[in-house]
């Protein structure tokens, strides 16, 4: 078989071979079978599991479908003459009483087989395929269309079309319901079979196909490509004409479409005549890829819609990735493409009517920039689950400045900021009339033109835009066409010559309106150029400029947006402009990707030239954070490596994360970012830039490029060779020279062996997206095998590299084996989002019940130390504990429970669910008596607390003291330490290490215990040896904990640069191991601090990300934790009324939460604030209320402060003595809890009393103590006041004094 043959039925061929100069084959009787797929829903949702790899899956299945339906169909004496997606029409060329049996006899055979591919079917995907189908018999003929310098096509005609359409839906599963024939009047003579081939013999691609699809349909590595394309499914309304065999009419359609969709640089895929009408099905990105696919679609669609014609179209349009490849059997196919997006332009179209473009949500931004939509109804589209929102265009806009404003107004300026304003100056003060701004796709050449333009739109000044489009290269004047388009709002003045010959002789001299009718055209013979010299360019070229300078004249600035996009005439008239010294009235913005060497040789003085580069590390985290405001230094650094200093990927990159996740609030983790990646889930318009310069490269180079993108970030020739046999050395190096000299490998390390590496990890993951599942399957088997026998018995070294490479190849049993290995070294080193993903590879390839419990556990585990609680219930409620037989398991089951009910500050649902536990043993049972104990004291259940706190460290101690072999009775914590860091790494056991580690969170909580009581200096003890305990244990999340708690106490005994060191490495360890509990806590508590410091902007904006990740935890304690933070900065501002909001509110949720101590801290501040009003009796009875639950509860800090509050009071009442006595009771409990800042107050307060009482000496010694005590604690407000209050005292005493 030739190698293009099967993709052409017999019956164009037979056609062409009549020799008719309009192509249309006589009539003949043919009988038709159509079969669609019913029930498809189900493999499709199957399939869909594999993520971009879906449609990929959904068309292998069909293939297999279609090679066996075409068999029996050939069989039987038909031929394919259409693959309609997931259906088929079938022609029987033959008299009717035997294309009826034959037809028949076809599907008894095909439902034989059919039987056997399903039990395959069912095997894998759980489901089967099944058809309801229609058959008919009708006169027909063949229509080829299309002009010959692009390609031709054809479709079939005949009246039993329509119907068979239609009827099959009402048929049953594999059953065929005949269309009734009705004779007509000159029915052609019936054929022999014979007549007509079942297939082409002849080659037709040059006839019947692009170039570019030729040459990949030859190579012989070519089995299909999955590409991201904007489609167009467009139905015209041509049944009329058909049925009268005008088929003129219809060719001069289809040539007109043909010149439209090709001179943008599409393709049409199919033509076709169904119920629906005539359906073309086009697509951009297919034949090659623009990074404006979706809008030169919205551009041809309207373009089609304004086609002079009788025929009227509706047109449905999606952008989406899609299967591009020969679909069918192996002996009769089609070019073609498949996938959801397909599908969905097809119910669009449906709902559309005629002159409309129909779209949906998803590209409803790339739409708006540039047209102008209107909301039409939401529906739900078969085979998708959510209802889809349609749109449609209206209409394509003028270039004005608020389609820019659209874009970029609510982007942040992070670069060029000094050059944009200096720009604005120079332009204000007429020093410059021409900007020429070059920079790489995506640099932001288009945003810092609005960040200028946009300073003079604010000031009434008149502006236009026009944007080049890669297609305006083949339009003449483009410049000049442009201008007029708006002015006179229309998208193609061209299209009405009258109005615009009417135009341009009103706007433009006689004699430059003539040779611009002559340039655009609109008449025709040339006007005559001739003068003395005969420099007859010269003058066209300076009359051409002086026509666009008259339609340029009522601008002030211009925009001219990618410049490199100019014809040839128009680059000749723009530096001709450039060049002249003389003033312009307007400015002009040019932007370009590459800066023209002419321009800057020859452009006047009055030119500023601006050569963007990327965005340096500083500015990518700004640029990201204005984006995504709760986003972990981790991330941020994850993303730069990702995306480099690119605005436009990081922006799309931002929107794509963002996507993903429900919640805008919640914390972005490195861990993610790697899930949102590891999918495969690469923003379209950041893959397209890619895949722009991948085809820009030679074959070879792109076969390379695939294997190396399969290998993993960085390669060696060695591995290509693995995946790539039969190549050479010799062969080899030019390819790989040719991806250095285009930036997109290079050389990382030389020894042992040269590695390769992918300068833009993106760049990988486009050219990997591209490649299909098969050989995707294929060559990771073979570089994995490759591995392993490289390794050898070291390969459980690499398990990560293995599991990966065994997954993607589908081998289940060593991608199970590898995959447990990383995932379990991962989590054993903290490195909880690495752990997940090996542990959910793991998860796909386990079949045993037991073996996928313990994973979904693990998984749980880890998702808990990162934060997700939320994910890790849902994944824990799939499992029902009946199903655990194992009692460690049981265990770990509730030990996991307690924890999901902990993070979300759920202390009594911990206690009561623990009711129910009666086995406390192993090592799960025991961390569950952990939480048992710190729950008891959240819940101020002291007694029981101190005696569980007590059995506890008795037996741990005693369990520590038998692991590591010591001697002495009842050895202190101390000593334990001590003979655990004598033991070598390699000696050091698990259950050492766990002993150690349940003593360790013993002390936690002991510390958080004593922090809370304000036995600070005890505190500061206790976490300075669980600090050296953590990093002894290698236990970062402990370590997290400790150096908060040492930046908290620090804070409260005015060690503030201690405690500002103690946080930075807490939130770094937080952000490392990606805890986003750890990471809000810590912000929490660097707003306190910053509180302290009189920064309270910063503690407000800390305060407020941090409530907003506790938000999106669901953790309501640290909610009101945070509240309460807030309340405070207002309160210190004065600011009562929002101070009393945020307290109020914290206290509703300490309620809620039965938490004693949060209840205490509201009370006292909201008597603060009435007492600040001047509502001392609600104040003082507040007070008292709340000091007997404070001393209840053992928060001594609290006692303190409430003493210093009821002296306050006391003062107010007049009662001196009473007053001294409560100051005199602050000063002593807050001296003896380390509280500078609360010693320092009571100071300060008690030498108000005094200087009430006239004793001045008294007032200053009082005072100095307080401003002692406050610069100890660096609270920067109060040193302040008190200062001042210092300065004024001795002031008024040296005054008395002299005047004495």
């Amino acid at each position: 078989m030739k190698p293009y043959s099967k993709l052409l039925p017999g019956i164009v061929e037979w056609t062409l071979q009549q020799g008719k100069d309009e192509k249309v084959s006589a009539g003949f009787g043919c009988g038709y079978l159509f079969l669609d797929v019913c029930g498809f829903t189900k493999l499709t949702e199957s399939a869909s599991a594999k993520g971009h790899y879906g449609v990929e899956i959904i068309t292998n299945l069909l293939n297999q479908y279609f090679d066996l339906l075409n068999e029996k169909i050939m069989q039987f004496g038909g031929q394919i003459i259409k693959f309609e997606g997931d259906a088929v029409l079938a022609a029987f060329p033959c008299a009717e009483e035997t294309c009826f049996c034959q037809m028949q006899d076809c599907l008894q055979a095909f439902n034989r087989e059919l039987q056997e591919l399903n039990l395959r079917l069912k095997d894998k995907y759980g489901s089967n395929l099944a058809y309801h189908s229609s058959m008919g018999y009708g006169i027909s003929q063949v229509i080829i269309l299309g002009k010959p310098n692009w390609h031709q096509d054809y479709f079939v005609y005949s009246p039993v079309m329509v119907p068979l359409y239609t009827v099959f839906e009402e048929a049953g599963s594999n059953e065929c319901l005949a269309v009734e024939y009705v004779p007509e009047q000159n029915l052609a003579a019936n054929l022999k079979p014979e007549e007509i081939p079942q297939q082409a013999e002849l080659v037709y691609e040059a006839d019947f196909f692009p170039p570019e699809i030729t040459q990949r349909i030859a190579s012989v590595s070519f089995s299909g490509e999955l590409r991201n394309a904007a489609i167009l499914f467009i139905g015209v309304e041509a049944a009329k004409y058909i049925r009268q065999g005008d088929y003129e009419t219809i060719n001069s359609y289809y040539c007109a479409v043909q010149d439209i969709v090709y001179r943008l640089e599409g393709m049409i895929n199919k033509i076709d005549y169904t119920d629906k009408g005539l359906i073309l099905l086009i697509s951009f990105g297919i034949l090659q890829t623009h990074i404006d696919d979706i809008e030169r679609a919205i551009i041809c669609a309207n373009l089609i819609n304004n086609i002079e014609s009788p025929l009227k179209a509706k047109i449905g349009l999606t952008y989406s990735n899609l299967y591009a490849g020969v679909l069918g059997g192996k002996r009769r196919g089609e070019y073609g493409i498949i996938g959801n997006g397909v599908n969905v332009a097809a119910r669009l179209m449906t709902a559309a009517e005629y002159g409309q473009i129909v779209f949906t949500e998803d590209i409803l931004f790339s739409a708006q920039s540039r047209f102008e939509v209107q909301f039409l109804r939401k529906e739900t589209v078969k085979g998708i689950k959510e209802e889809l929102s349609f749109y449609r265009i209206v209409r394509e806009l003028p270039e004005f400045l608020n389609s820019y404003q659209r874009q970029y107004q609510d982007k942040e300026q992070v670069s060029y900021q000094a050059v944009t304003a200096d720009i604005i100056k120079k332009i204000e003060e007429k020093k410059i009339n021409q900007v020429l701004i070059a920079g790489e796709h995506g640099t932001g050449k288009s945003f810092l033109s609005w960040q200028i333009l946009s300073r003079f739109y604010a000031a009434d000044q008149k502006i236009a835009i026009l944007v080049l489009d890669e297609f305006n290269r083949h339009d003449p004047l483009i410049l000049h066409r442009k201008f007029i388009s708006n002015a006179m709002e229309l998208s193609d003045p061209l299209a009405e010559p009258e109005k615009l010959k009417a135009y341009i002789r009103e706007t433009l001299e006689e004699r430059d309106a003539e040779i611009l009718f002559s340039a655009l055209g609109l008449q025709n013979q040339s006007t005559a150029i001739t003068d003395d010299s005969g420099k007859k360019i010269d003058l066209l070229l300076s009359s051409l400029q002086n026509s666009l300078n008259r339609l340029m004249q009522n601008y002030d600035l211009v925009l001219l947006d990618n410049i490199q996009w100019l014809d040839d005439l128009s680059v000749q008239i723009l530096q001709k402009r450039l060049e002249e010294e003389s003033i312009k009235p307007q400015t002009l913005i040019l932007t370009t990707t590459e800066m023209p060497a002419v321009y800057q040789a020859k452009a006047n003085a009055k030119t500023v030239f601006l050569q963007l580069q990327n965005l340096t590390q500083d500015e990518v985290f700004m640029l990201i954070r204005s984006q995504i405001p709760n986003i972990t230094f981790q991330a941020l650094d994850y993303l730069y490596n990702l995306a480099g200093g690119n605005p436009r990927f990081i922006i799309e990159l931002c929107a794509q994360i963002l996507s993903h996740f429900s919640d805008p609030d919640m914390l972005i983790t490195e861990s993610n970012i790697r899930e949102i990646q590891n999918k495969g889930l690469l923003p379209y318009s950041v893959e397209n830039l890619f895949m722009i310069k991948y085809e820009s490269l030679s074959r070879e180079a792109k076969e390379i490029l695939k294997k190396a993108s399969i290998i993993g970030k960085g390669f060696t020739l060695n591995e290509i060779f693995e995946t790539h046999s039969g190549i050479s050395q010799s062969e080899i190096m030019p390819v790989i020279s040719e991806l250095q000299n285009n930036e997109i490998i290079d050389i990382t390390t030389l020894s042992p062996e040269v590695q390769y590496l992918f300068n833009n990890a993106l760049m990988r993951q486009a050219v990997y997206s591209t490649i299909l599942l098969g050989e995707k399957v294929s060559l990771h088997n073979r570089i994995a095998s490759f591995y392993e026998e490289k390794y050898g018995t070291l390969a459980i070294r690499h398990s990560e590299l293995l599991a990966y490479h065994y997954h993607l190849g589908e081998n289940a049993e060593k991608a199970l084996y590898y995959a447990m290995l990383a995932a379990n070294q991962n989590q054993k080193i903290s490195n909880h989002s690495e752990a997940i993903y090996y542990y959910q590879i793991a998860l796909q390839h386990s079949t045993d019940l037991a073996e996928k419990i313990d994973i979904v556990l693990s998984i749980v585990d880890s998702q808990l130390y990162l934060g997700d609680v939320d994910v890790a219930k849902e994944n824990l409620d799939t499992i029902n504990p009946a199903d655990i037989s194992d009692w460690e398991l049981l265990n770990k089951y509730h030990f996991l429970r307690c924890r999901i009910y902990y993070l979300n500050g759920d202390y009594e649902s911990v206690l009561n669910y623990l009711k129910n536990v009666t086995d406390f043993t192993g090592k799960y049972g025991e961390q569950i008596n952990v939480y048992q104990l710190d729950c008891l004291y959240r819940l101020y259940r002291i007694e029981e607390f101190s005696a569980l706190l007590k059995n506890l460290e008795r037996e741990f101690q005693k369990q520590a003291a038998n692991t590591l072999q010591i001697k002495a009775k009842n050895p202190s914590l101390a000593t334990l330490l001590s003979r655990y860091q004598q033991i070598s790494e390699e000696q050091i056991t698990e259950e050492q290490k766990r002993y150690l580690y349940l003593l360790l969170k013993l002390e936690a909580i002991s510390a958080n215990h004593l922090l809370n009581t304000g036995h600070y200096q005890n505190a500061l003890k206790s976490l300075l040896f669980q600090y050296d305990l953590a990093k002894a244990l290698k236990d970062d999340l402990s370590l997290r904990i400790a150096s908060s708690g040492l930046g908290i106490v620090h804070t409260r005994m005015g060690n503030l640069d201690a405690a500002h060191k103690a946080y930075v490495e807490a939130i770094n360890i937080a952000d490392k191991i990606n805890d986003r509990f750890g990471f809000a806590k810590v912000l929490s508590d660097m707003a306190t601090l910053n509180r302290r410091m009189g920064k309270h902007q910063e503690a407000l904006d800390h305060f407020h990300r941090s409530l907003k990740i506790f938000e999106s935890l669901g953790n309501l304690v640290f909610q009101s934790v945070v509240l309460h933070g807030i309340g405070d900065v207002y309160l210190q501002d004065a600011n009562y009324p929002e101070a009393l909001k945020y307290f109020r509110k914290a206290l509703k949720i300490a309620r809620q939460c039965k938490d004693l101590f949060g209840i205490s801290f509201e009370q006292d501040s909201i008597g603060d604030i009435l007492f600040s009003t001047g509502k001392i009796d609600e104040a003082k009875a507040l007070y008292i209320k709340n000091l007997k639950l404070q001393k209840k509860i053992g928060d001594n800090e609290g006692i303190a402060h409430t003493y210093g509050n009821l002296g306050n009071v006391a003062r107010k009442e007049n009662n001196l003595p009473l007053a001294i006595e409560y100051y005199t009771q602050n000063i002593q409990l807050t001296s003896e809890v380390g509280d500078k800042e609360g010693t320092g107050k009571g100071y300060f307060n008690l030498a108000l009393i005094y200087e009430d009482l006239n004793e001045k000496e008294k007032v200053v010694e009082l005072l100095n103590k307080a401003l002692k005590c406050f610069q100890q604690a660096g609270s920067a407000n109060l040193i302040q006041l008190t200062a001042k209050h210092l300065q004024e005292v001795l002031q008024g005493k040296e005054e008395e004094e002299s005047k004495k």
